[in-house]
């Protein structure tokens, strides 16, 4: 949903237009003020709505970094940085690129793990 600001053009449930005049009035933080579009010149209460948000569901997590450490404990993962020769991170972009165009959807997370368990983790 958009975010609500003094002149945004709002469309009310019954059709009727307008633009918000007022947020959170002296009746509360949640109370937008809208005056109707196409009611004439005149500012009577008439052309004025008054609307009652309520308030959304509480975030879970204050930012992207506490959501994606939450993903990572979830699925049991963890990061792991890897310095590369530049050739080597060439290739692996070069294979990426050609299986991105594939519409294979791998990630190089994927192709890391599954190399990783393919030849240096299997059994001798």
């Amino acid at each position: 949903m958009a975010q609500l600001k003094h002149g945004s053009k709002v469309k009310l449930a019954d059709g009727r237009v307008g633009l918000v005049s007022a947020l959170g009035t002296e009746d509360g933080p949640n109370v937008i003020e809208v005056r109707l579009v196409g009611g004439g010149v005149c500012y009577s209460d008439a052309n004025y709505v008054t609307l009652v948000r309520r308030p959304g569901r509480p975030a879970k997590y204050a930012s992207q970094a506490e959501r994606q450490a939450a993903y990572r404990a979830r699925n049991d993962l963890v990061q792991v940085a890897v310095e590369l020769p530049a050739d080597v991170a060439q290739a692996l972009d070069a294979y990426m690129a050609r299986h991105s165009a594939d519409g294979e959807g791998l990630s190089k997370s994927a192709v890391i793990a599954k190399l990783l368990r393919t030849q240096l983790l299997r059994k001798r």
